[in-house]
């Protein structure tokens, strides 16, 4: 057939949307942080991980976890437990494909209205597909965790190339490449429909060569504009030549397949960063992984080091990140495993330096309740949530991804993540009702005759990340009731930090410290409305 022929009726090109413009190097600022100084090195972290580095571990590389599968790990060395989780991720299986990952076109010459119902049932599938996504993150640990990272670093857009078999090709690149061999990504993701769609390598020939992909590929994709020297990595002249390195290829819409014509394909020599050759299309990548091998280890591992670490790059942490990334021929598992093994991955300044992303923080709550449901239609809802605090899965704004860090917060974002919060505690998004009673059993013992002042703090220990004497909230309007001289507040209370009676009389409310158990009249809804108060302070934003 005809290379990338569109037989479908032209009304329908109103679905295809071009890619968003891409910000300016100013524009990206908000991704980094201001200094911190730190000492904690590469080194391994050979201590025994408490309850706390735990929860850290999961947060950063799973968004959380249900609060016994935290306690599971408790004691055991940090080593063994980063590899369980690594190597979990490496050998678990992908999702199954959606039902109709082959729904392909209606035959050329269909009638319009099999091309109605079939654009129709696609978006569909697409808002579909994202929910599942948003499902899988929630259940599927690291290696879902990293798909999502790579989304947002080699990025398209559900909106540019339309079709949702083409997401789910997409989305399965990303999840089978995401701890693999960096450069085998690379090459994955050149020839990937969606990727070929989104920025026009469907649309480059040798007598027209379009820039579009090499641009990015070497600007966003592997090395970065400007190495830790402050000097360009690339010219223009290379990527003049990359692209038409890269020529050839088009998408057949019969079947959603990337294919070759030799005829496209511009075979005449190239100079490439200096180097004169025939160079196709995995030539020229295999080229810039041997050229420029030093500047792609430092930009991937700085995005790494941005994405699990802190937003203000350590280069030293960084470098030597990097010589393990090439020591392993460009391995990513090598890689993770070693920051996450690592002193500064643990040290406590840095915990609570992150800001959850929408998703993040919505897969974090669903861990934190206890979530069980494995029903699509709730996390279709969830979908819609986050998509309206400015994280679209599928749908990231441009080439650049999202911003990420202080972006996510607004005088816009901040009032509607309350709402979703109050609506994801109450079932007003998901249609089930939540009931924090398991939660709270887990972290305190449901017989402790003093569980009314326990438990309150260790539900705020349990939804905050950063410790919990540091907490800025206004003081409580009440005080402890009842018949405190029958009934005195225990000496450790009083005497102790004013968080130890604070959050105590905020989540009583009113009620004798005595009388209360998880078992009194109400204790649902008490238990919502003192969660609902945690996850409305600042702290319950940070990671």
């Amino acid at each position: 057939m005809d290379a990338n022929k569109r037989w479908w009726p032209a009304r329908f090109d109103s679905y295809f949307h071009s890619p968003g413009e891409k910000p300016g190097a100013s524009k990206n600022a908000l991704r980094t942080s201001g200094t911190i100084q730190l000492t904690s090195t590469l080194a391994a972290h050979e201590a025994t991980l408490t309850l706390e580095d735990i929860k850290h571990l999961l947060r950063r590389t799973q968004f959380g976890s249900r609060a016994d599968f935290a306690q599971s790990f408790e004691g055991q060395p940090a080593p063994s437990v980063i590899d369980e989780l690594v190597d979990s991720a490496l050998s678990s299986p992908l999702p199954t494909p959606p039902e109709w990952h082959e729904a392909y076109l209606p035959e050329e010459g269909s009638s319009e209205e099999e091309f109605d119902e079939y654009f129709s049932e696609n978006v569909r599938r697409g808002d579909e597909y994202a929910a599942s996504w948003l499902r899988a993150l929630y259940f599927g640990g690291l290696r879902e965790r990293m798909a999502l990272f790579w989304h947002n670093h080699f990025v398209t857009e559900l909106d540019t190339y339309v079709f949702a078999p083409m997401a789910h090709q997409y989305v399965s690149v990303l999840r089978s490449h995401s701890l693999g061999n960096f450069r085998d990504f690379v090459q994955a993701i050149t020839i990937n429909p969606a990727m070929l769609a989104y920025l026009n390598g469907d649309l480059n020939v040798k007598e027209e060569p379009n820039e579009n992909y090499a641009r990015e590929l070497l600007e966003l994709f592997t090395l970065g504009q400007f190495d830790t020297e402050g000097n360009e990595n690339y010219t223009q002249l290379d990527i003049v030549e990359l692209s038409k390195a890269l020529t050839g290829y088009y998408i057949d819409y019969s079947n959603f397949t990337t294919q070759w014509d030799p005829d496209r394909h511009d075979g005449n020599p190239k100079v490439l960063f200096g180097h004169e050759g025939s160079y196709n299309t995995q030539g020229a990548i295999d080229h810039i992984f041997d050229v420029r091998a030093e500047q792609i280890a430092a930009f991937i591992c700085r995005k790494l080091y941005i994405e699990f670490i802190h937003t203000t790059p350590d280069e030293a942490y960084i470098s030597e990140l990097g010589q393990i990334f090439i020591e392993h021929d460009f391995e990513i598992a090598p890689v993770i495993r070693a920051l996450l093994k690592s002193e500064r991955f643990f040290d406590s300044a840095l915990r609570g330096a992150q800001i959850k992303s929408p998703v993040g923080m919505m897969v974090n709550l669903l861990h934190q309740i206890n979530f069980s449901f494995t029903a699509l239609k709730p996390y279709e809802a969830l979908f819609l949530g986050s998509s309206d605090l400015g994280q679209q899965l599928l749908a990231p704004p441009n080439v650049a991804g999202w911003k990420g860090y202080r972006s996510w917060l607004t005088t816009t974002t901040i009032p509607s993540r309350w709402e979703l919060i109050e609506q994801l505690l109450r079932g007003g998004i998901t249609g089930y009702d939540n009931s924090l009673i398991p939660v709270a059993s887990t972290l305190v013992n449901a017989f402790d005759p003093l569980i009314a002042f326990k438990l309150p703090v260790a539900l705020a220990q349990h939804f905050i990340t950063v410790p919990i004497e540091i907490m800025g909230y206004d003081a409580p309007s009440v005080d402890f009731s009842g018949d405190l001289e029958t009934y005195p507040i225990p000496n450790d209370v009083m005497n102790g930090p004013a968080y130890l009676r604070d959050l105590p009389k905020i989540f009583l409310a009113g009620v004798p410290w005595y009388e209360w158990s998880l078992s009194s009249p109400g204790v649902v809804n008490q238990l919502l409305n003192y969660a609902q108060f945690l996850m409305e302070l600042p702290e319950y934003h940070l990671t």
